[in-house]
């Protein structure tokens, strides 16, 4: 993926080494996009921060500069502040660095790269001492000395602020001094910095910088790195021996066979820090157990591991997204000739989180393959988990995923939306994939707090069977989602319509591949004829839950009566309180409802249930279908003897509730 990226750049095309290096870390930088705040929507501070260094007037000036946009990534050319390493970048995530750090780590880094014996050569030739003049120069004017632990420091010198702002540094110095006990104490610099940045741009008193923008850079006279010609060169190749050069000049091994092409060459004696895996960092597996033979375990020569980054950071940027409430990323398998693969796997994420139908990205996607020539593609999944800044820990890998065979299992979600016309009743009622992760698995509608981490191994082990249509156990299924209607019901927070479409879902995981202990050997017997065409087509579409089975039948057409009963308690309660705010929760549930036991009904119970169902139809005069009691009794006899268990006996029953809640609102809808 990585050649595909420099490939489509021009990469390869172009002669002079700097442009080539400022092209490869183009696809390292930072990609600038706003914050996203508490709502999930960007930050409307959208505009850098920029530290102006003139050095005609000896002053410095904190400035908003351009709007961070994917547009101006090359203009930012920012990377990311390690925090264990020397600070040296001027466009940066991080802007306590330029408040001390960055002048003297700038410094001491390359004096210390002139005077190592592997490196001196490589920076006399590709870093000017023009640079390092500039960086002395800076240090010089607008840096001061002070003891800081006991050790020399240097920090931003406040006597050097831009003058239109010495005031309003004086007003936040002499403020942060009020508030301090020991007044004879040195303000922190970065106290001071951070409180004039938040008073002057975002209006605000604090002394935090959580909310500045994630880059800020440093400028000379008002001219960004890259626009000063003097010194331009010897930045960029500074950049690049930092993020890459440096693995091959101060560590490399030459002629050693690379892992990834197979060719002889110099390859990189130790592996980088994204590279780090298992079998690549402990000495253990080294050959003699030395760290020496680090590159013998995963060996890598310099044109592969350009395209190793450049194909990391791409997937980092551009193919990382959230499926199922798990972060992701999106692993292509590409023709290295397709200049335009990119579009087509962008779209896939798209695809998956469809809240509307898929028909539409599976057309666009459809049309960019016939553009691309090519009738198919795959592709991987890589879930995973960032504990800390430096794990990274992989919690599931799909590989091998074949898109004309996912764009059909989608396309049943389609058909059936259609089929039942469930647009009706707006986006949020139509099935989907996603549907997985809201009626089978913990959300804010049926649990206080939500731990993703307790239960995304079992949501992407059945996300994983879905997309390589291995089966699925029918009983779980059901457990699963009762587990989850119960603790809805209880909150007073459930769709009425799940149990309808989770029949849906159940039918299209059949269709995949047959459910494991789904469609059963006829169960129970029966003489008479449905006479309602809604239930039997119903029954008929969805053989793998009521096929077979009079029981199942039975206690869905029981949820049918219970259904009118419900009815007839809500529109009696809604004569009461027409309208009113009480009403509408009043409407989320019934008396009888609250009858049902949610954590499952015994079978030898069910007579007795009947007999309820039988007193409340009469005192609510509910409208009873034609033969419907016959039918049911009918179809539950011998049920006392099911080895049904008890959760699925209410499932049934609710699917019964549901289908025919769904049929009422579709005939009104209508009308």
């Amino acid at each position: 993926m990585g050649e595909c990226v420099l490939r489509k750049a021009g990469y390869y095309d172009i002669e002079n080494n700097t442009e080539k290096r400022k092209m490869f870390l183009h696809f390292q930088s930072i990609v600038p996009m706003p914050r996203k705040n508490k709502d999930g929507k960007d930050d409307e501070n959208t505009n850098a921060i920029s530290l102006d260094f003139n050095t005609k007037k000896k002053t410095f000036n904190f400035i908003l500069d351009r709007e961070l946009s994917i547009e101006n990534r090359e203009y930012f050319f920012a990377f990311l502040a390690d925090a264990n390493k020397r600070k040296k970048f001027l466009s940066t995530n991080n802007m306590l660095c330029f408040y001390s750090k960055f002048i003297t780590d700038s410094i001491a880094y390359i004096e210390d790269k002139r005077k190592q014996k592997k490196s001196k050569q490589w920076f006399l030739e590709n870093i000017s001492q023009d640079y390092d003049e500039l960086l002395k120069e800076i240090k010089k004017a607008f840096y001061l000395e002070i003891e800081q632990k006991k050790k020399k420091a240097y920090i931003l010198n406040k006597n050097c602020i831009d003058p239109d702002k010495k005031d309003s540094l004086i007003k936040i110095e002499e403020k942060i001094l009020e508030q301090q006990k020991d007044k004879t104490k040195q303000i922190p610099v970065e106290v001071l910095y951070n409180s004039l940045i938040n008073k002057e741009f975002y209006n605000k008193d604090s002394k935090k910088s959580d909310n500045f923008t994630p880059i800020i850079l440093a400028k000379i006279d008002g001219k960004n790195i890259l626009d000063c010609e003097k010194y331009r060169n010897a930045y960029i190749n500074l950049v690049y021996y930092d993020l890459f050069e440096r693995f091959f000049v101060e560590k490399g091994k030459a002629n050693k066979i690379c892992h990834i092409c197979g060719e002889k060459s110099k390859v990189a004696g130790d592996v980088s820090l994204l590279m780090k895996f298992y079998g690549t960092t402990n000495n253990l597996f080294f050959e003699n157990l030395k760290n020496t033979e680090a590159y013998k375990s995963f060996s890598v020569c310099k044109p592969c591991l350009m395209k190793i980054f450049t194909g990391m950071k791409f997937t980092t940027t551009d193919f990382r997204d959230y499926l199922l409430g798990n972060a992701c990323y999106l692993i292509p398998e590409t023709d290295k000739d397709e200049p335009d693969f990119d579009k087509k796997y962008k779209r896939i994420f798209k695809l998956l989180r469809s809240n509307e139908g898929y028909m539409d990205d599976i057309n666009i996607i459809n049309g960019l393959l016939q553009q691309a020539n090519r009738k198919n593609f795959k592709f991987n999944l890589l879930f995973f988990d960032r504990p800390g800044k430096q794990a990274f820990d992989i919690v599931k890998y799909i590989s091998n995923i074949d898109y004309h065979n996912l764009s059909e299992k989608l396309k049943l979600f389609d058909k059936y939306n259609k089929e039942y016309n469930l647009s009706l009743f707006g986006n949020n009622n139509s099935i989907k994939l996603y549907d997985i992760r809201n009626h089978l698995f913990p959300t804010k509608s049926s649990h206080n707090k939500v731990d993703p981490s307790l239960f995304r191994k079992d949501i992407l082990d059945l996300l994983e069977a879905f997309l390589h249509d291995n089966s699925l156990n029918y009983n779980m299924l059901i457990k699963r989602f009762m587990n989850i209607y119960r603790l809805k019901f209880n909150r007073n927070k459930i769709d009425e319509l799940s149990p309808f479409k989770m029949i849906l879902m159940l039918s299209i995981f059949n269709k995949i591949k047959p459910l494991k202990g789904g469609e059963t050997m006829k169960t129970g017997s029966c003489v008479t004829q449905i006479q309602q065409e809604e239930y039997q087509k119903f029954f008929t579409e969805h053989h793998v839950v009521y096929g077979n089975n009079s029981h199942r039948q039975g206690l869905f057409l029981l949820g049918t009566i219970i259904n009118g009963i419900v009815y007839g308690q809500r529109k009696k309660s809604s004569t009461k309180s027409k309208g009113s705010p009480e009403n509408k929760k009043m409407k989320a549930s019934s008396t009888f409802l609250k009858k049902l036991n949610y954590n499952g009904i015994p079978a030898r119970r069910i007579n007795k249930l009947v007999a309820e169902v039988q007193n409340y139809a009469l005192i609510y005069d509910i409208y009873e279908e034609t033969g419907i009691w016959g039918t049911m009794m009918d179809r539950l006899q011998g049920i006392e003897k099911s080895t049904m268990k008890g959760e699925e006996i209410v499932f049934y029953i609710l699917t019964g509730i549901s289908f025919n809640k769904y049929l009422g609102l579709t005939k009104n809808l209508e009308k």
